[in-house]
Formats: structure tokens, C-alpha cells, sequence
């Protein structure tokens, strides 16, 4: 994400902040078709096609409200958790949204301990 549409949507983020429902924050990851290759593309078997991977976070309403940056989509959603859940969280923090106590849904997938411990 570009450094202007980052800030914008942080800024979007603060001042919107009180009608968000983040009492329940939903993670995902969604491998994207790209079918016009790019810099973060790989081959993904499943989809029998090249895609880009990123993790997603949205409220209890399912507004977006952050991302990870965008990986090359032949890695499963737990790849660099530590790095990209850290990007997921920091846009947060930077629209002053305490991560603090938040109730985070997620799949099956993302069942490690080293996201538990994030």
C-alpha cells in the first residue's frame, strides 16, 4: 500500500473510530488470482494458478480495517505470521485503536502458537 493511501486510510480510521465494532476483530488471508503476474506472485497448486496472498482484519460489521502486506500467494496464511500480523496491527495502532482486549476470530488455519502468543 502506498505511503499516501496508508496515511489517508489511517486517518479514515481515527476519525471513524467510534462507529467501528471492534469489540470482535475477524482475521483472514485470501490468495488472489493475478493474472497479470506482478512482484509478489507465486505459483498456488490449489488454485492452479499464480496468486497473491494477504491477511485481512475486519470488524464485527465486516468493515476492513487493516492488511498485511501483499506475499507471494504459494504460502499458507501462517507464513511470516509474526512479520505481517505486526503489520496488520501497527495501521491500527497508528489510527490510536487499542489492540488491548480485542476478541479475534480466525480459521482453523491460523492455529498456532505463535500467533496465540501475538
Amino acid at each position: 500500500m502506498s505511503d499516501t493511501l496508508k496515511d489517508c486510510w489511517i486517518n479514515f480510521l481515527k476519525t471513524h473510530k467510534k462507529e467501528l465494532g471492534i469489540s470482535s476483530v475477524d482475521l483472514n488471508g485470501s490468495h488472489t488470482p493475478a493474472l497479470r503476474s506482478g512482484s509478489d506472485v507465486e505459483y498456488q497448486g490449489r488454485k492452479k494458478t499464480k496468486t497473491t496472498n494477504a491477511l485481512y482484519l475486519i470488524d464485527r460489521q465486516g468493515l476492513p480495517l487493516s492488511m498485511s502486506e501483499p506475499m507471494a500467494g504459494n504460502y499458507n496464511d501462517l507464513h511470516d505470521i509474526e512479520v505481517q500480523f505486526e503489520v496488520v496491527t501497527e495501521t491500527l495502532e497508528q489510527a490510536n485503536i487499542a489492540i488491548e482486549g480485542f476478541f479475534l476470530n480466525a480459521d482453523s488455519s491460523f492455529d498456532s502458537t505463535n500467533l496465540k502468543q501475538l
